[in-house]
């Protein structure tokens, strides 16, 4: 088992029959080039009543990883395109992260979900791809001006 992943099918078979067989938790963690601490959790995790069962820690592992596959992403389709109309519009990141924590803060309520994935998205936004997106669509702007300054047609 490699040592920066969870534990596969036949390291649970394998954890499983050592086990069985009594042996401690620093050995399986030995044979298996892991670390203690990885050996301790997955018995915690997946451990039921009668002890563990490979069989049932591989089901257990797999639900959590659908349930948390599953969960809403805070930058879902709608929230890219308004910050992208809202950058395309001239507004800058600062603004649009303020529009959206003053939109959250006037509803009042955590029920506010959308408002408040989409205050959460831009806050998470990487301030250097948003930065770069305004700075790309004001260059972009000043392409359009001529050389005195006003709006050519």
């Amino acid at each position: 088992m490699k040592k920066d992943r969870h534990p596969t099918y036949e390291a649970r078979c394998q954890i499983h029959a050592l086990m069985k067989r009594g042996v401690s938790q620093t050995v399986i963690a030995c044979d298996s080039a892991v670390y203690r601490s990885t050996i301790s959790r997955e018995l915690g995790r997946n451990s039921g009543k009668t002890g563990y069962y490979y069989h049932w820690a591989q089901a257990q592992a797999e639900d959590r990883q659908r349930k948390r596959r599953s969960r809403p992403r805070k930058m879902t389709a709608a929230v890219v395109a308004f910050i992208e109309g809202k950058l395309k519009e001239g507004w800058s990141p600062q603004q649009i992260s303020g529009w959206l924590k003053h939109r959250q803060n006037r509803s009042g309520q955590h029920g506010g979900r959308p408002a408040q994935r989409a205050t959460t998205a831009m806050t998470t936004m990487t301030k250097t791809t948003a930065a770069m997106s305004w700075m790309r669509l004001q260059r972009k702007q000043r392409r359009l001006m001529d050389p005195i300054g006003t709006a050519s047609s």
